[in-house]
């Protein structure tokens, strides 16, 4: 089928995958699974449901659960195939096949998934006979995000707002909201997503799920602020000091506040991370001084990291002109038979070549 298929022979490859779904065929199970999902991903690209219940109840029971179960087992089977069509697998290529030109392309998986939104929708008889309310405005809102488009997933999202609010255990609402904002973020629905944390009742998780939304969105200076308001909420000491790194990252990487990283740095004080933390920001600083230093201690107090801080002091040292000691700290990682064994010592024994130096993969002796 897949032979057939690459040579644009699509009807041909589509009725031999209907041949092995066929009862008289009697073929093994793996084979009727995999022609049943090269059927559903053509479906997809075609956005052509008409004999789609074929597919999702082949040998499934008839009660309302079974149903129900093979109803949730093909949307997650289509979002798979969307993520394929859409370019990140082999589907992509028959896709091209089957629409040539990208405009055509995309224009018809954007009706596409409108149609397989259409026919999800029709289930919904088989979601009220369960007995979990909130399943049905999830797996909605799931079909909708698969568009990426705000004007179809806004109305979905609306009934899973109501729903959260409704919801009278908190924790659970939590959840909900953040199943909600997952969603919205594989779909890069930023703008949506930041109407979720006010619907959570605790401010720890509210600020948290904030800052998550405007990280994700790369509004750096606001998820700062919203780390340091979830800071300030006292979350408890493991949170504190993950939160107190990532907002340290913040500043160094994005801001350019490299005080307040240095500060916060010294306040986890979790060496020897926190001294390669502090040896970066130094760095980035300008404070080559400072930088310096923290590798001197990581190399003077921590066996396991000296290899590690040596090579980056002698790729410093290089960086500010100083050659003749860069070359001297890079022997010396090829001097130590415990650090034979490290990709600092190979990095280094390909410097010294670089610089003119053989060593002739031999342990050379240090310089003095």
């Amino acid at each position: 089928g897949d032979r057939l298929w690459d040579a644009g022979k699509f009807a041909d490859a589509e009725a031999l995958w209907r041949e092995i779904l066929a009862p008289a065929t009697k073929a093994e199970e793996w084979r009727r699974a995999n022609a049943r999902d090269k059927l559903v991903a053509v479906a997809l690209a075609r956005g052509d449901y008409s004999h789609f219940d074929d597919l999702v109840f082949m040998d499934v029971a008839k009660d309302a659960a079974s149903r129900l179960e093979a109803v949730r087992k093909m949307l997650g089977t289509v979002a798979w195939v969307w993520l394929q069509a859409r370019g990140w697998n082999d589907f992509a290529a028959r896709a091209e096949k089957l629409y040539p030109k990208e405009s055509e392309r995309n224009k018809k998986l954007a009706s596409s998934i409108t149609a397989f939104l259409a026919w999800f929708e029709g289930q919904r008889a088989l979601y009220d006979a369960a007995k979990d309310p909130t399943k049905y405005p999830m797996d909605l809102l799931r079909v909708a995000t698969m568009s990426a488009k705000s004007e179809t997933v806004e109305p979905r999202l609306k009934v899973v707002e109501g729903m959260i609010r409704g919801e009278g255990d908190a924790a659970k609402a939590a959840r909900l909201a953040g199943a909600a904002k997952d969603l919205l973020f594989a779909a890069r629905l930023y703008d949506l997503a930041r109407r979720l944390p006010p619907l959570i009742k605790d401010p720890l998780a509210a600020s948290f799920m904030r800052y998550q939304i405007e990280s994700a969105a790369g509004k750096h200076a606001a998820a700062a602020l919203c780390l340091e308001e979830y800071l300030a909420h006292k979350p408890e000491p493991g949170a504190a000091k993950s939160a107190k790194s990532s907002l340290a990252q913040i500043y160094r990487d994005n801001l350019g506040k490299y005080d307040k990283a240095i500060a916060l740095y010294q306040e986890i004080n979790d060496p020897p991370r926190t001294l390669w933390d502090l040896h970066a920001t130094y760095w980035k600083a300008g404070k080559k001084a400072d930088a310096y230093r923290m590798l001197v201690e990581l190399e003077s107090m921590f066996p396991g990291e000296a290899a590690a801080a040596f090579y980056t002091h002698a790729q410093h040292l290089e960086e500010d002109g100083d050659k003749k000691q860069a070359i001297a700290i890079y022997k010396r990682l090829l001097s130590q038979p415990e650090w034979k064994k490290t990709p600092q010592s190979s990095w280094a024994h390909q410097a010294l070549e670089r610089h003119g130096i053989a060593t002739g993969g031999a342990v050379i002796n240090e310089a003095r």
